[in-house]
């Protein structure tokens, strides 16, 4: 289990952090996390911050020193996923406690992802965020909504279950995953990231960016396609290709009392998958697995996405601060079947 730090400044008095931890553990979302007793929380006061407001750190922790949030919270951070390399959201999830899957085509294109018990169909039992924000079209609306993005480009996975999972909105039954970018770098930075393997499976994954004081700007872009391990009676594509655009900038400015961050992310995919509904008879799965009937010929699942989000981050001298998002995506969708 992985403890996440959260800065609320230098103002709060020893007294408040003794007599309300679960107040104040309360009104952090976004990145609190629970840890096992075992769990080592000394603090690392030459860490670097990990973003661009100072200010010292605070960790609200029960009497035996764990960070305390309500329910559950997990966190896989960007070297595990680095280190995995996985491309399916599926893998990634899978040493998760409490997460459970269900695998639809092979490659993770759609997710069928459950937790504490609930349905893992469609991910309908719990939320899906990006960077806090939800990907489905409505608060009632499929989570999944045949949209998922690419785990490729993923900085960060938080998986929150129980009540650590009520502020993120309605279609929180089994609990919520918030898939984090990548933020800004400090100075110049940029990576390329290519690999090929079996059945044709290609990913090309390159970002670059600049940052400083006066705030920054990124640049990414992913591409992951496979030719399909599965056979047409008459041959036939039976592969993906997807691609992912992301474009993100900040602007950082102080007044006398407070700090103000303003961000604009602009993301853009597109999905064309050669996928079907249709199975096999029994007898047939039991002698040809990966055969497709001639039926689903022209199966195939087209869509594009395009998505504008306009983040305000406030934080005053007094360890407050308020965090405001305006965002849309629209996303156009077309599944062509038998």
């Amino acid at each position: 289990m992985s403890t996440h730090r959260r800065r609320l400044g230098s103002s709060l008095s020893s007294r408040l952090i003794a007599v309300l931890p679960l107040f104040v553990a309360g009104f952090l979302p976004q990145h609190a996390f629970a840890a096992d007793d075992e769990t080592s929380t000394d603090p690392k006061p030459n860490s670097p911050p990990k973003d661009n407001f100072s200010g010292e750190e605070i960790i609200v922790t029960s009497d035996r020193g764990v960070p305390m949030v309500g329910g559950a919270a997990h966190e896989i951070d960007r070297e595990t996923l680095e280190r995995q390399g996985n491309d399916d959201i599926h893998k990634v999830l899978a040493g998760v406690p409490g997460v459970y899957v269900r695998t639809e085509d092979g490659f993770g294109l759609r997710p069928n992802i459950g937790m504490r018990g609930a349905s893992s169909d469609r991910s309908a039992k719990i939320t899906l965020l990006e960077d806090g924000i939800p990907l489905a079209p409505a608060p009632y609306a499929a989570p999944a909504a045949y949209y998922f993005p690419l785990t490729t480009r993923m900085y960060g996975v938080e998986v929150f279950k129980g009540p650590a999972a009520i502020a993120y909105g309605p279609q929180t039954i089994g609990g919520a995953i918030n898939l984090l970018t990548r933020p800004v770098p400090d100075g110049w930075n940029g990576a390329v990231d290519a690999a090929y393997g079996s059945v044709g499976t290609a990913k090309l994954h390159g970002w670059g960016g600049v940052g400083g004081r006066w705030g920054g700007v990124l640049l990414e872009a992913a591409h992951l396609s496979s030719d399909g391990f599965k056979t047409l009676d008459s041959g036939g594509p039976t592969g993906f290709e997807r691609q992912d655009l992301m474009l993100k900038g900040k602007l950082l400015f102080e007044t006398d009392k407070s700090k103000h961050e303003l961000e604009l992310k602009l993301s853009y995919g597109r999905e064309r998958s050669n996928e079907t509904y249709l199975g096999l008879t029994a007898a047939d799965f039991v002698a040809t697995p990966y055969r497709r009937y001639d039926a689903s010929q022209l199966d195939v699942m087209q869509w594009q996405r395009g998505q504008a989000v306009a983040s305000w981050n406030w934080r005053s001298d007094s360890a407050l601060s308020v965090q405001t998002s305006a965002y849309g995506h629209l996303l156009a969708r077309q599944w062509t079947k038998l």
